[in-house]
């Protein structure tokens, strides 16, 4: 199932400058079942939204 995007979440370019700093999965470890750019939009996401909200004030 798709997710919606938002407003705030990061665009493509965004993603490619900041995703060198994440490390790729180990695959001798239980293996990933979040993706960090989900995180990342959700950690940035109450203060974008709120930014949005303030500028529309």
């Amino acid at each position: 199932m798709m997710r919606l995007s938002y407003d705030t979440d990061l665009t493509d370019e965004q993603w490619l400058k900041i995703s060198s700093f994440y490390p790729e999965a180990n695959h001798r470890v239980r293996p990933r079942t979040q993706d960090f750019r989900e995180i990342i939009n959700a950690i940035l996401y109450p203060s974008l939204a709120l930014q949005n909200v303030a500028s529309t004030e």
